[in-house]
């Protein structure tokens, strides 16, 4: 079984793929024996799987997946958590910019630290949003995933979005699984990444790394360009945290993120997406305020680690 399954699901962006394949076979050399290669289209209508089947033996332990029809962005992802046969799994956007050396360094942590339940990646943000790094760490931290995700979202809620950054995320694969199929239909909700994030963290020990490993550049991201995205991305947050209650975080730290998230309301920019989508805005706020209300109700199930 190898240590680390890498995943890259695609749909539609052979150039930006081929680019990032390149990066993958550099920045593989020398791990072979640790990693297996997930490549996932999602049924895309150019050249991806010429891109896949020219990589493809140049890759160790290779997989490459097209689904039989679009099953959505986070559905690719589903499926790229669930098909990982390595002990941990990292999925990288097609598009992301990765340090060479960040997969070396990612090997290393969990070779050293094999009982980790996962590792955060610090990186940047530019484009249309920007920070210079999201984790303002002096150095490497190993800390409770539970006690950090609250810490995030009750002290730093304007750095939620750290924990839904796909490819700064490495995941315990035995734990991404159970955080994929205790919630199968979350896969509509664009804050997903968020809650199996969180949910792997939960009752285990995570890595946060001080250095910049990669950059998410939001001026590709469906919340700037896509205006039902950016509609329906308001009342996710809510409802992720009720999940979370249910799978065993603080019910306060829950609930203070869901009311905290009512600002959303009282912006120009949900102005513009009001005018842009008005037929979306009865739903977001009902599903905002009945999720809200959920989050102060809703009965926690036990959580066991299996």
């Amino acid at each position: 079984m190898p240590l680390l399954t890498i995943a890259i699901p695609t749909y539609n962006r052979a150039a930006r793929l081929d680019a990032q394949l390149a990066w993958l076979k550099r920045a593989i050399s020398g791990h072979e024996i640790d990693c297996e290669v997930i490549l996932s289209d999602n049924r895309s209508r150019d050249e991806t799987m010429e891109v896949f089947h020219r990589w493809a033996p140049q890759l160790p332990n290779v997989h490459v997946n097209q689904n039989a029809r679009n099953i959505g962005a986070l559905g690719n992802i589903h499926y790229c958590l669930n098909a990982a046969r390595g002990d941990f799994v990292w999925v990288v956007g097609d598009d992301d910019e990765v340090r060479p050396d960040a997969l070396a360094y990612v090997v290393n942590s969990l070779r050293a630290q094999p009982d980790l339940h996962g590792l955060m990646l610090n990186f940047s943000v530019s484009g249309r949003a920007t920070f210079e790094r999201v984790f303002e760490i002096d150095e490497d931290q190993v800390v409770d995933g539970k006690e950090f995700v609250e810490s995030l979202i009750t002290e730093r809620p304007t750095r939620y979005f750290s924990l839904a950054f796909m490819t700064a995320q490495i995941y315990r694969a035995k734990l991404a699984r159970i955080a994929t199929n205790s919630w199968p239909s979350g896969t509509w909700n664009y804050d997903y990444q968020l809650y199996v994030t969180a949910y792997c963290a939960l009752g285990g020990k995570i890595k946060v790394a001080h250095e910049l490993w990669c950059n998410y550049n939001t001026e590709y991201s469906c919340y700037f360009v896509d205006p039902r995205a950016a509609m329906q991305v308001i009342a996710d947050p809510a409802e992720v945290m009720v999940h979370l209650v249910q799978a065993g975080y603080s019910r306060s730290a829950c609930a203070k993120f869901a009311r905290k998230m009512v600002r959303r309301f009282r912006t120009r920019n949900f102005l513009r997406r009001a005018m842009d989508t008005p037929s979306r805005v009865p739903g977001t706020l009902m599903r905002y305020a009945s999720n809200c209300v959920l989050v102060h109700i809703v009965k926690p199930e036990n959580f066991h680690m299996l």
